[in-house]
Parts: structure tokens; C-alpha cells; sequence
């Protein structure tokens, strides 16, 4: 696995940690006013990188690029 999309998925990975954390907390205290928080953080942080980290593995020409460092660390 290239460099970036190891990156990818390794941040893919600690936003779904932290959105089933989140959600398990809201479901615990049965308070789902952090609701959009969590949405967002599986949505734009999850989903999104784990897109991103796929798509960089598929496609290797495109990750040795340095605009793909670039992407990462945006």
C-alpha cells in the first residue's frame, strides 16, 4: 500500500472510531443533540477517507505524485 493511502485509511479508521464513539455515547445517555457531529465526522471523515485511501491504492501513478501529499495534509 502506497504511502498516502495508508495515510488515508489510517485516518479513515481513527474517524470511525471516533463517530462510533460518539454515537455509542449519544445512544448510552439517550441525548442525540450531537447528532449532525456525529453524521459529519462518519460522513466527511470516514466515508470520504476511506474513498480517498481506495481510490490512492487503485491507482498508484497518481499517489507518487506530490499532489497527492499535498491532498493529504489539506
Amino acid at each position: 500500500m502506497q504511502k498516502v493511502a495508508r495515510n488515508f485509511f489510517t485516518l479513515a479508521v481513527f474517524y470511525a472510531l471516533a463517530g462510533m464513539a460518539l454515537g455509542l455515547q449519544m445512544a448510552i445517555s439517550k441525548d442525540h443533540a450531537q447528532m449532525p457531529t456525529h453524521a459529519h465526522i462518519m460522513v466527511a471523515g470516514w466515508l470520504m477517507s476511506a474513498v480517498f485511501a481506495f481510490f490512492y491504492h487503485l491507482f498508484p501513478a497518481v499517489a507518487e505524485k506530490t499532489l497527492a501529499t499535498v491532498h493529504f495534509w489539506l
